[in-house]
């Protein structure tokens, strides 16, 4: 498991204020209050057991977003899926909250791909109208359409190196370089 701590923060859009962040597991015992929290659209409690993240300010208690991931290392895939990657809803948006939140989860899951040995890197499905977001602002390429769903999109180790060095203030091991 990653261990070392990160410098990683998030920035009031208004202010420009900026406030020291974490990422860690979300216990079994939290996932009632995300769902009782009303902050997120999806029931994160249908994932209990799984590998989901949760990111927060220093200190405080409230979750700003939340991810779950999978290990892909099957030959001829090996890579870290995110299945599900969300923000509180109070934080979503061009006018809204806090920015930083998913690059920092993106890059957390960056670290994440590299220690499981996937060099970096990640899969993911956006739905089509956030495929845009993925590819313009963290880098994720096309790379293939699921109808309906969205767009498979990936992110390879090159792509995850500037996401971990953006948002993480780390870097990928020097073995991947």
């Amino acid at each position: 498991m990653i261990k070392e701590s990160r410098k990683m923060y998030v920035e009031d859009k208004q202010t420009g204020e900026k406030f020291d962040v974490e990422i860690g597991r979300v216990e079994l015992k939290e996932f009632a209050g995300l769902k009782k929290s009303q902050r997120f659209y999806f029931d994160w409690s249908k994932y209990k057991g799984e590998e989901v993240y949760k990111l927060y300010i220093n200190g405080a208690k409230e979750v700003l977003g939340l991810m779950r991931v999978i290990d892909r290392p099957e030959p001829g895939h090996d890579y870290l899926e995110i299945d599900v990657l969300e923000i509180s809803k109070e934080n979503q948006g061009k006018e809204k909250g806090l920015g930083r939140i998913g690059g920092c989860l993106l890059g957390f899951a960056a670290l994440l791909s590299d220690e499981y040995g996937h060099e970096g890197f990640l899969a993911l499905v956006a739905k089509n109208k956030k495929a845009s977001l993925f590819h313009k602002k963290y880098g994720f390429q096309y790379i293939g359409s699921i109808a309906v769903l969205g767009e498979r999109m990936m992110s390879d180790t090159r792509n995850s190196i500037e996401l971990v060095k953006e948002y993480m203030d780390k870097t990928i091991s020097d073995e991947t370089r």
